[in-house]
């Protein structure tokens, strides 16, 4: 197959450095950590948007019914914000679908910066993220929604050398107050 890396071991205290045996053993220890890595670039490739480097939906939808579950049974807030790029599809049209997922991936570069590391960002539709913010009001979102915002519309893009102009919509959704179950929360989500 393919070459996922290199192992190298010696000894110190005898020419032949491993026995037939030992030899063996070791092809047999580098054969599972070979699967072993496969397995968890399969993973990734299941879980991470190859185009953005965020969580895709099914991925986040998951995570979001267990903390809507959280915030059931132990009484936690969690609010949810929803990214919307405006005018994308233009955007694409005019500037071509490569200039378009580089404007995608400098979006989620500039919400990972302005998220805390408990926070949780994925792919929503085509133009659209989710931040999930566990422990967060509403109050606290809506500031965080409007410095994203900002952040993002005074940020300088740029498509085959041209300067574009990027804004985002952000609706704010804060469960169990606006959603009690992930149906719903989709629901008020593409409302929002």
């Amino acid at each position: 197959g393919q070459v996922a890396g290199a192992l190298y071991l010696d000894s110190l205290f005898t020419e032949k450095a491993f026995a037939e045996r030992e030899a063996a053993l070791l092809t047999i220890l580098t054969d599972q950590a070979a699967v072993a890595l496969e397995n968890a670039r399969l993973h990734q490739s299941m879980v991470v948007d190859r185009v953005t480097g965020v969580f895709v939906p099914a991925y986040v939808d998951g995570i979001l019914e267990r903390e809507l579950d959280r915030c059931k049974r132990y009484g936690r807030l969690l609010s949810i914000l929803r990214v919307d790029l405006d005018r994308f599809q233009v955007i694409n049209d005019f500037h071509g679908s490569e200039a378009g997922n580089e404007i995608l991936r400098e979006v989620c570069g500039i919400l990972r910066k302005g998220i805390r590391l408990v926070d949780l960002l994925g792919r929503g539709a085509e133009d659209e993220f989710d931040v999930m913010l566990p422990e967060t009001e509403r109050a606290e979102a809506l500031r965080l929604a409007n410095r994203l915002r900002t952040e993002i519309a005074t940020w300088p893009f740029q498509a085959g050398g041209r300067d574009v102009n990027v804004t985002v919509s952000v609706g704010v959704l804060t469960c169990p107050t606006d959603a009690g179950t992930l149906t719903e929360l989709r629901e008020r989500l593409n409302e929002a």
